[in-house]
Formats: C-alpha cells, structure tokens, sequence
C-alpha cells in the first residue's frame, strides 16, 4: 500500500484533537486530576448490600487483642500482628513460614514536606512524596514494600467475612484450597493444575480464596501480557501484593470478578465490595503522604484492568494517567528495565498508553524514549542471549508496542498539522518499510513448522458457519511457541490499524489487503479459542485483534453472524466491550446489538447482564474532550462509514 510523495487528504482528520504527549506539559493527565480519588467520600463502585456486612462487629462481650507496637521487626512478623525475634536477615518465623522477610532500616524514608496534604486527595501525594529522583530509582534501594516504618501496618482481615464464606465455599465444593484445586482440574485444557498454596492464615478465609483462584484460575493473559517466562504474576505479584493492603484487594475483586463471571448464578456483590476497599485503602495510604512504590504502581494498574473488563476506558485512563505521573516521578527510561518487577510495570503501563491513544486518535502520554529504551532493552538481552526464546518473544513484542507508538504519534501530528504532507508522506513510507520487517525478520525458532498444531483432538466438530478453517494444520503454533501465536496477534492488529488509516485517508477502506489482514486476525483468534490446550485466558488476551478485525470483514449474515457469535464469546467471560463499539457496529451490520450481541438473547449470561446494568448505572458524562474522544473510539472508527457504503456485500 504505497503512499505517494505529497499525499494530502484535507478531509481527512483522523486525530484531530491535540493531547500533548509530555506528562509535564498538562495537568488533566496527571494524578492530579485522578478524580476517582479525589473525594473521599466517594466510591469507584457502590458498595453491595446491607452497609452492615461493611462494617467489623465486634464480638459481645469479648476484649479485643492488644498487640505492643514494634518499629524495628520486619514487615511480615508486623502485618500479621505477631513478634518477630528481629533475626537478620530473615527473621525465624518467615524461614519456617518460607516468606518474605524485609526490614525497615532498608527502607528510603520519605521525604518531609511543610505542606499538609489535603486529605483524601492523590494529587498532594504526587507532589509532595518525593521519596527519591529518577536518578536514584535504579541504586536498588527502593525497598517494593511501602509500609512507613514510622507506623505500623494496617491489619487486613474482616471479623465478618468468615461467617459469609461458609456458604460459597460449601458451594464451590469445599475449603477454599479445594475449591480452587476442584475448580481448575474442571476447567479443561490449558489450565494449570492446582499447586500447593502460599499460607494465608492470617487473612480472611474469603480473602485467601481468592487468591488461590487468582493462582490457579488465571493467568497474565488476563493482563494482555502476552509473554511471562518469569511467572511473575503468579509468584512475585502476589507476594507483593501480601505486603500492600491496596494491592491485596485490587487482586482479591480482580479473581472475585472472574469467579463471579465462571458461575451461572454469580453475584457481582461478591467483588464490588473488594475493589471498594482497594479504592480506599489505596485513598488512605496515599492521602497520609507515604511515598509511591512500584506496589502503589502495581495497584493502581490492577485497578485500570478492573476498568477495562467493565469497558470503561474513561475510568480506566484515570488510573493510567495517575500511573505516568509516578512512573516518571520515580524512574527514567533506563532505570526502569532493570528489574523484573518495574519491567512488568512499564510493559502494563504501554499497553493502556498505546491501546488508548489508538483508540480515541492521541499520542500516547509517555514519550517515545521509554518505548525505544524497552525495545533496545530487549534487543539487547536477545543478542547477548542467542539462544533464550522467551528474549525474542520479548524483543518482537517491544518492537511492536514501539511501531504503534511511532504510528499513533504520525496520525496525531497529521492532525494537528504540525508535520507537513511531503514529511507524513515520508514517515509513513518508513514505517511501512519497519512493519513488512517485523514479519520478516523473525527469527525462525519462533515460527518452526514442526511445532505447528495439526492434533486438536477434543475440540468440537467444525461449524458448517464458520468463515476461517480453525482446523488448519499450518497456522497454529503450540508448545513453547504458543506465545509466537499471541505476538503474530498483535502484530497483525498493529498493521490493520496502520494500514486502514492510510486507507480512510484516501477513501479505499474496501482494499483487499485490509480484509485479508482480518482473515487471519480472525483465523487465529478461533484457532486459539477451539484448540483444547490454549492456556487459560487465552481467548481475553486475542480479543483486541478481533474487535478490530470485524470492521473489514465482509458485511453479509454469514460473516456478520460469525463476528456476532465470536463478540459474544468474549463478553461471556467477562470482558465487556465499551458501549460505542457496539453503537459503531450496528449501522455496519444493520442490526442493534447495543443490548446484546446475538438476536433473542441468546446466550447472554445473568451474571453478565447484572454487570451490563451496573455499569450503565455507573456511567456517567465524559468529563473533557479527550474522555470524549476514548469513549467513543474516535481514533478506530473515524472515516469508517466508507467502509460501509464501499463494502461489496457479496
């Protein structure tokens, strides 16, 4: 699809509005205006239920147990409220409990400030908790366990909670680590099997439950990460997440939301309660002015997750900004790769920056240096590592959030006129040049034809419907190159959207080349969902390439049906998609799918119509004119009423 010298299209605006991409240059990106913590008598969600359940009874006639204040035992020995011997460098009770043991001498305090935080307000802590500069972000003496030593923690568990999970977990078939064991060895293919649990004596039963499910159940395909070699979120996330109240809860709703969407009679007051209490939990802690951490970052991107399966991306960029505004307060983009923990923490970060800027046509909020100093990080590690895969899985996923960046910001600087014809021109040349490269510079180990599918034995028989072979034995990648399926995912939607914009800029949405792209976006995505050994949450991980790709394939009822029947495959497992998409996609198709994706209701869950009406309940008017442009997609679907009237409907 060549761009010819001088194209100019000056009907075509396709990001017309200006975002200023540096965190310093505006406020409304900044933690600032995080309004979701602003007031602190708010609730993100409305608590369920009686207000009763939310409060601690105490027990009649029984005195509550005192414990003496400790500054000088480690974190653990102090969260579960019991004595630490204060042995260096791990204190007898976390060796015989195998856990982490950290001290507040290593900890950086924070930094004092004459101005008093207003309360309940994250923007104060943002300016005032300058616990350390960018530059001594990467000494390694920023401990990932925030508790102030000043203080001692917070306790975790509700008196009340043990009472109301006796009835659930009787359901799910037995104590919480049964439950989780039962319910993962009923799962199928691809699930991992139940392990032996971290102890969670000290939190709530109902608690621990949880993050056993979150364990065993998920996975970080929840997370759109696409690659995880090092089991981060099922190892060093959740131990973090022990250490920080926030976090803790962040988690625990996160599984609550996911168990409550796997059950026929799920009840979503079973995880509106917990993100509640992360909400302010995290409020709290930050309104006392503790410093920020790559906990408090970790948190407030779990929540953003929280935002995205209810489709709410107005909300869940409030989270992201507020998460730029500490990343770039504690980091630069070097000292950020140099642990696994701040590594996972920008790769999150992208992903929200990149997805949405695309989406409602803005640059993204942090500049090109972090996605360049992430993919030379990778590049890097895969050359002095010639023969580590999991690297080069890396290096080709960072060098695909890197091209969209470099797309996302051309389109934006298009339409804010501040690059001229003949340069755009030039730009889009390169980068077309850098896209056909991606692809044809993958090293062949990760696309080795002896490890393609051709065995998908327990699968269900064809659809005389379907649009796609999902059967094909030259398509799927499995075994440990199952991750090359999720990178060739990516890639694809990247170049869909690149080449589609090019394509509304000259009027020629119905170029063969566009479909074909959505061919194979959709070929893999029902290869993944049928192939009876994907890993869990792979279906949620392909969703994007598939919203995408159902805008250019072909608008009669068979291809229409099949586009309808897969959307609401995705939403069934608790990924909502916002409400413009669907508004978007009726006049494509002819047909209203605002209330359900399919006709009659047809497999439309009860536990995701109560979701469906809680968010329309929670809805509220955009706030500015870029929460208006992320709401309605503007960056997706502008110019793609072409598509409809030029789309040869055969």
């Amino acid at each position: 699809m060549p761009v010819p010298e001088g194209y100019h299209a000056p009907q075509f605006q396709p990001f017309a509005a200006v975002v200023p991409a540096r965190p310093d240059q505006h406020h409304q990106f900044g933690v600032q205006a995080y309004p979701d913590f602003d007031d602190a008598g708010k609730h993100v969600v409305p608590p369920p239920g009686s207000s009763a359940k939310a409060r601690r009874r105490p027990v009649a006639g029984s005195d509550p147990v005192k414990h003496r204040r400790t500054r000088s035992g480690c974190y653990t020995c102090r969260q579960r409220r019991v004595k630490c011997d204060e042995t260096h460098p791990v204190c007898e009770r976390c060796r015989k409990g195998n856990r982490e043991c950290s001290y507040p001498e290593s900890a950086t305090s924070a930094t004092p400030s004459s101005a008093k935080p207003r309360a309940g307000s994250l923007s104060s802590s943002a300016g005032d908790a300058k616990s350390k500069s960018p530059r001594d972000a990467g000494s390694g003496s920023s401990p990932e366990y925030e508790h102030d030593a000043r203080e001692p923690l917070a306790t975790i568990p509700d008196d009340d909670e043990e009472e109301e999970f006796a009835g659930e977990a009787a359901e799910a078939g037995g104590p919480p680590a049964a439950a989780a064991t039962a319910a993962s060895q009923q799962g199928g293919g691809g699930r991992r099997p139940a392990t032996a649990a971290r102890a969670h004596s000290d939190l709530p039963r109902k608690a621990a439950f949880y993050l056993d499910y979150y364990r065993t159940e998920l996975s970080h395909l929840h997370h759109a990460f696409k690659y995880d070699g090092t089991d981060f979120m099922r190892t060093r996330f959740l131990d973090l997440a022990r250490q920080n109240e926030p976090l803790l809860y962040a988690v625990v709703a996160f599984a609550a939301y996911h168990h409550t969407v796997s059950r026929p009679d799920g009840d979503i007051g079973h995880f509106l309660g917990y993100y509640n209490r992360s909400v302010s939990a995290l409020r709290d802690y930050l309104s006392r002015n503790h410093r920020h951490t790559d906990s408090t970052l970790l948190c407030i991107l779990m929540l953003a997750s929280f935002e995205e399966f209810l489709g709410d991306w107005v909300n869940l960029m409030s989270h992201q900004k507020a998460a730029c505004e500490i990343i770039t307060e504690l980091y630069t983009p070097e000292t950020i790769m140099q642990n696994e923990t701040r590594r996972k923490i920008i790769q999150w970060y992208m992903r929200y920056d990149i997805f949405a800027g695309l989406m409602a046509g803005y640059e993204t909020v942090l500049t090109r240096d972090w996605f360049t100093a992430c993919a030379d990080y990778y590049e890097a590690q895969a050359l002095e590592h010639p023969d580590d895969l999991g690297l080069k899985f890396e290096e080709r996923l960072a060098l695909s959030r890197l091209l969209a960046t470099d797309i996302a910001i051309l389109f934006a600087q298009k339409g804010k006129g501040t690059i001229t014809d003949a340069d755009f021109a030039a730009e889009a040349r390169s980068l077309q040049q850098q896209m056909a490269a991606w692809e044809r510079d993958i090293d062949p180990r990760m696309k080795d034809p002896a490890k393609l599918v051709t065995d998908f034995s327990g699968a269900p028989p064809r659809d005389p419907d379907d649009i796609v072979d999902p059967y094909a034995g030259d398509f799927l990648f499995g075994g440990d190159l199952f991750t090359t399926n999720f990178a060739l995912q990516d890639y694809w939607a990247v170049d869909l959207m690149f080449k589609s914009q090019l394509a509304a800029a000259r009027g020629n949405l119905a170029d063969p080349e566009l479909r074909d792209i959505a061919f194979k976006l959709c070929h893999m995505f029902e290869a993944i969902e049928l192939y009876p050994h994907s890993p869990v949450g792979s279906v949620v991980a392909v969703q994007a390439g598939l919203g995408m790709a159902c805008l250019f394939l072909p608008k009669d009822q068979k291809h229409t049906m099949w586009a309808r029947r897969k959307l609401a495959t995705v939403e069934s497992k608790g990924y909502i998609y916002p409400a413009s998409f669907r508004q978007r996609m009726a006049p494509l198709w002819g047909d209203s799918v605002l209330h359900w994706w399919l006709p009659d209701d047809d497999a439309y869950p009860p536990v995701i119509r109560q979701i469906r009406a809680f968010i329309e309940f929670r809805a509220r008017e955009p706030r500015s004119r870029v929460d208006r442009d992320l709401r309605s997609m503007r960056g997706v679907f502008q110019g793609l009423s072409v598509a409809a009237d030029a789309e040869d409907e055969g």
